[in-house]
């Protein structure tokens, strides 16, 4: 029994697909271990996480951007998101 193709959502021209990168992902860029990356999370420290449900955390491309932006900045590792003015906010 072959299953029927589920209808994709058409994308328009000014939509843009959200690439989000998963723990194992971000630690692999970053060269750290996942475990490095979660505890830096839970300091507030790191790549701004986005939180999809309990166990599902990603991190958009632009928020490690703006991490490494600010570790070149500050010279410093220990850099928090928690204290970083964001568009949004």
């Amino acid at each position: 029994m072959s299953r029927k193709p589920v209808p994709r959502k058409p994308q328009t021209k000014n939509s843009i697909p959200l690439k989000l990168y998963n723990t194992e992902e971000v630690a692999r860029m970053l060269r750290v271990a996942p475990n490095t990356l979660k505890i830096m999370r839970k300091a507030g420290t790191g790549p701004r996480p986005i939180r999809l449900g309990p166990r599902s955390i990603f991190y958009r491309m632009g928020s490690i951007e703006e991490y490494l932006t600010a570790l070149e900045a500050t010279g410093r590792y220990e850099w928090s998101h928690q204290t970083a003015k964001y568009d949004d906010e």
